[in-house]
């Protein structure tokens, strides 16, 4: 190791007498020529600058009290260290980070805001206008900006909403599907909600004014709004009375005909099932089948007609049988 350091001096130091000596060189050469050009005129001018009065020639003084001006006091310049440490950070010397520096100035510039720190970007100093971030115009700058949870898992059950369905229990089920994909956070929430509209809905949600839905109940209200009118909304007492037993349908599947029909009527009450299954079979046997234990609600109305229609084929298949021997 002190071989390596004493080498590495002596390097240096011959460098160093290189460059002074072709300083040196350099300085006589323009020494010369100004004197070639100027003839004895500036060496008369400076002999008598020189010269005292009385004739006689006073030698200058040192400057350095006493110690010889330096090689770099003669020629005005300073030394090869400091001279190199000049170039640094230039972006014409060729070095590539000087030139990515100085190109991330002059966009610095161009933004409204100054590069401090040894030339790197300051958020303190940033003028410039943030981006906006992506998303739906319809909702809010908080709502796109909203962090995706790294684990957050994409509702798999929720069918895409294309307005057949009722919007406000869509709402409450895609809700409850991303909650328990692992967010809680209503905002996160809204910005997931286009990857589950259908064509038709997407369209609509893209073309609504900008930042109009900032929170969950504005979402609400603007979602159940629009498609309170489109979705199949659930029939009444006089869709139910319209099911009637066709003629040669067995009971057994009127019984399963009118069953269906009751499930999408939720707000009809038992006597009303009641009164529009009388009304619609055809089967006198089970009028009266139903008139002698009066049934009190729907449940036992389905029990006595799949009774009396399992009766029923049984009775048909024993005397038909008998018949065709």
């Amino acid at each position: 190791m002190p071989e390596g350091r004493n080498l590495r001096r002596k390097a240096q130091a011959l460098v160093e007498q290189a460059a002074v000596q072709q300083a040196e060189s350099s300085v006589s050469r323009m020494h010369h020529q100004s004197s070639v050009r100027t003839g004895g005129g500036m060496r008369d001018q400076e002999e008598s600058d020189h010269t005292p009065s009385g004739g006689m020639a006073v030698p200058a003084r040192p400057t350095n009290k006493g110690k010889m001006p330096s090689v770099h006091d003669r020629i005005q310049k300073r030394p090869m260290k400091e001279r190199v440490l000049d170039t640094r950070g230039r972006a014409d010397n060729g070095d590539a980070r000087n030139f990515l520096n100085k190109k991330r100035q002059d966009a610095a510039t161009m933004h409204g805001y100054s590069a401090r720190r040894g030339g790197r970007y300051d958020s303190r100093e940033d003028r410039s206008l943030t981006p906006k971030p992506p998303g739906t115009r319809v909702f809010s700058r908080e709502i796109r900006a909203a962090p995706i949870p790294p684990r957050f898992r994409q509702p798999a059950t929720v069918t895409k909403y294309s307005g057949e369905t009722d919007p406000r229990v869509w709402l409450n089920d895609y809700r409850l599907a991303c909650q328990l994909g692992g967010t809680t956070d209503d905002a996160m929430i809204i910005r997931n909600l286009p990857l589950h509209l259908a064509d038709s809905a997407r369209t609509w949600l893209e073309y609504l004014p900008a930042n109009q839905i900032h929170s969950w109940s504005d979402l609400v209200d603007t979602f159940v709004g629009n498609f309170q009118g489109t979705y199949v909304r659930p029939g009444n007492s006089w869709d139910l009375r319209s099911c009637t037993q066709a003629t040669g349908e067995s009971l057994r599947d009127f019984i399963c005909h009118f069953s269906k029909c009751c499930t999408n009527l939720p707000n009809i009450s038992d006597s009303e099932v009641i009164h529009a299954f009388l009304q619609g079979t055809t089967c006198r046997g089970l009028v009266h089948a139903l008139g002698c234990h009066s049934p009190r609600n729907v449940n036992e109305l389905f029990d006595i007609a799949t009774n009396f229609a399992s009766g029923e084929e049984a009775v048909g298949a024993i005397f038909d049988s008998k018949r065709g021997k």
